[in-house]
């Protein structure tokens, strides 16, 4: 049976993660992850500099927190330093958004999680280092966030700070 702790030290044997249960889904960031519980509930640990923790702070936390106000995700993806949810729909990102990755038309970070704008109608959610996309109820798709590589697939190669149709 695997011990449970809560520091940070590197192990080489399996340990559970403290105050977890009812899991249904994970995803891991370059620094964080995060739990989906069957009641919706967010929950992630991990470094926090950028706030992609989703707690309103930047303090680091080696045991599972509560994200702030998601209380009914069916998803999360996590990506290099910033995280969104899926809830009822619409889309919430937080933490990094230098890059729009956040997708709320800004160009900044968030401690909190912030809508995303324009998206009512997703039916899934991924995100990669720097940006996300989701797949909307029509099937189309639509990223935001870095795009200097073509990450957005609109066919330019910038960066969007809200949702983009991918054109295929």
């Amino acid at each position: 049976m695997a011990a449970s702790v809560g520091d940070q030290v590197n192990r080489t044997m399996l340990v559970n993660v403290l105050g977890l249960d009812g899991i249904i889904a994970l995803t891991s960031g370059r620094r964080q992850t995060c739990a989906l519980t069957t009641s919706g509930a967010a929950w992630c640990w991990g470094s926090n500099a950028e706030g992609q923790l989703g707690t309103g702070t930047d303090t680091d936390s080696s045991v599972p927190v509560p994200v702030v106000g998601i209380p009914s995700a069916v998803a999360l993806a996590a990506g290099g330093f910033h995280t969104c949810a899926l809830v009822n729909g619409g889309v919430w990102c937080w933490g990094e958004g230098s890059s729009g990755q956040l997708g709320d038309g800004l160009n900044q970070a968030s401690k909190l999680p912030v809508h995303v704008v324009g998206l009512d109608d997703a039916v899934a959610i991924a995100t990669g280092d720097r940006h996300s996309c989701a797949l909307r109820k029509d099937g189309h798709v639509v990223c935001w966030g870095a795009g200097k590589l073509g990450q957005i697939g609109d066919g330019a190669e910038v960066d969007r700070s809200v949702p983009t149709e991918v054109q295929f």
